[in-house]
């Protein structure tokens, strides 16, 4: 058979036949169905090399594992579908064949895994992205007896993270991780110990690959000599310069110190420039949102004061009209009446002509 899938139904359909030939009065011997692949258990794969009961037909039902890796001792008849499951990379889906695709070349790992390990890192999650890439590396972690079905659906419940089977195989990960990555515990859970140990080993040497040093202008890769300072402070600095480059078992970089990549980029123009790229595209995205929030404040606060400075000249201009209409004169007579003031001057009578 091809998978687990086909190997579980032809066992099902095996013993669903085997009822039925019963059930209709044939005599069929009796059958001793046993599957085998790579996700089942030991215990259980030890099953085939147990010797059959007297007058029991041993049915082995395996995929291709049993022609390559196993040798299973009185077998008379071997039935092959003729069919294998294939992985296969399709090219029209495209890659970066240029700067990215560089980079990803340097994992072990199929096109699109790749590339997401390289977006991991430039969204700053790379921790959580190279569990979840190791997960995918290897096969099934899930184990489902189908004697036990029930109890390993519920088993895996407990692990679901909602809308998502990715952050599912994290949260088994950590899960596993925070107890003491113990094989009893695996398989209270229904959880297949030996992917688990596999996808840690996945994760270390990914891990590996990702922290290690490259020549800006040779491509060549480096590692920290272990006498060197920054060997084994539990971090890497991004940008290092080295006095002397040393081969041995690896290419050593000896008498090392941690730089900025703007230091290169001014002291060495010629060899070197800084841009945007993919891993700074978080940052650059914060930055230019927090430089578009802070002119948006600086052009408030202009307008702001501008209306302010308006006001205050409005309510300058208003107090000095006022002023001007108070001290504009009441016409009147000068000369009337006590306590009737006047600001006109009075006329002077004329006197009377007469011969």
């Amino acid at each position: 058979m091809t998978g687990q899938e086909e190997i579980e139904a032809t066992c099902f359909s095996l013993a669903e036949r085997l009822e039925h030939m019963r059930s209709n009065g044939s005599e069929i011997p009796e059958l001793l169905i046993l599957p085998i692949y790579s996700q089942l258990p030991s215990d259980l794969q030890a099953k085939i090399f147990d010797k059959a009961a007297e007058g029991v037909r041993k049915v082995i039902v395996s995929t291709n594992i049993a022609e390559t890796s196993l040798t299973v001792d009185g077998i008379l008849y071997v039935i092959d579908t003729g069919y294998v499951k294939m992985k296969v990379y399709n090219p029209k889906m495209g890659m970066d064949a240029l700067q990215l695709g560089r980079q990803m070349v340097e994992f072990p790992l199929d096109p699109p895994l790749a590339k997401m390990l390289l977006a991991g890192a430039a969204m700053g999650c790379s921790n959580e992205v190279l569990t979840v890439v190791s997960m995918l590396s290897v096969p099934p972690v899930f184990f489902r007896p189908p004697d036990r079905a029930e109890e390993s659906d519920a088993a895996r419940e407990k692990f679901f993270v909602p809308e998502s089977d990715h952050l599912t195989l994290l949260h088994v990960y950590n899960q596993w991780k925070n107890n003491g990555y113990r094989g009893d515990w695996c398989d209270r859970h229904y959880l297949q110990a030996k992917g688990l140990r596999k996808a840690k080993e996945v994760r270390q040497q990914l891990a590996d690959i990702m922290q290690q040093y490259v020549n800006c202008r040779t491509g060549m890769p480096c590692h920290l000599h272990p006498s060197s300072a920054l060997y084994g402070l539990g971090y890497t600095p991004d940008y290092i310069v080295y006095h002397e480059l040393v081969f041995t078992t690896k290419e050593y970089m000896q008498c090392v110190t941690a730089v900025e990549p703007e230091w290169l980029a001014e002291l060495g123009p010629m060899f070197f420039s800084v841009k945007e790229v993919g891993g700074s595209l978080l940052e650059s995205k914060r930055k230019q949102r927090a430089d578009k929030e802070a002119m948006a404040a600086e052009m408030a606060a202009a307008q702001a004061k501008k209306a302010d400075e308006e006001a205050a000249a409005r309510a300058r201009v208003e107090s000095q009209r006022s002023r001007e209409r108070s001290e504009i004169a009441t016409p009147g007579l000068g000369g009337g009446p006590p306590g009737r003031r006047g600001t006109t001057p009075a006329l002077s009578k004329r006197k009377p002509m007469g011969l």
